[in-house]
């Protein structure tokens, strides 16, 4: 657990009952952190996952086996075909973005909680 959360929030509790409070809320804040960065991994898997098969469709969409009857239908096809993988990328670099915030939220949880008991045992 990190101590420098855990004395962030005892510094704005009062009384030996609050430190029990204080690491369970330090222990809530960092299990809410670790889902989030399983949940952002997951989610990075699916976004990839989605992305190849959307530009597969988009080559689809191009590169048609059959001479095109319409040049809207054709035309429109690709454009939307390129519009989902476009919002598809966005959307894989914003949960990357995000899973790097979160881990380095962790680590810096973990450095804190590193460097506090190491203080602690040196006295």
């Amino acid at each position: 657990m990190s101590n420098n959360l855990l004395n962030q929030i005892l510094q704005r509790l009062q009384g030996n009952s609050d430190t029990a409070k204080a690491m369970k809320i330090a222990n809530k804040c960092q299990s809410i952190v670790k889902s989030q960065i399983s949940g952002l991994e997951g989610r990075i898997v699916d976004l990839s996952d989605e992305l190849e098969e959307a530009k597969e469709v988009l080559e689809d969409s191009i590169f048609v086996t059959e001479r095109p009857t319409n040049n809207e239908a054709y035309i429109k096809n690709i454009d939307i075909a390129q519009q989902t993988v476009n919002g598809l990328e966005h959307d894989l670099e914003e949960a990357k973005g995000e899973l790097t915030y979160f881990k380095t939220l962790k680590e810096r949880f973990d450095e804190e909680n590193s460097t506090t008991v190491n203080n602690s045992n040196s006295q």
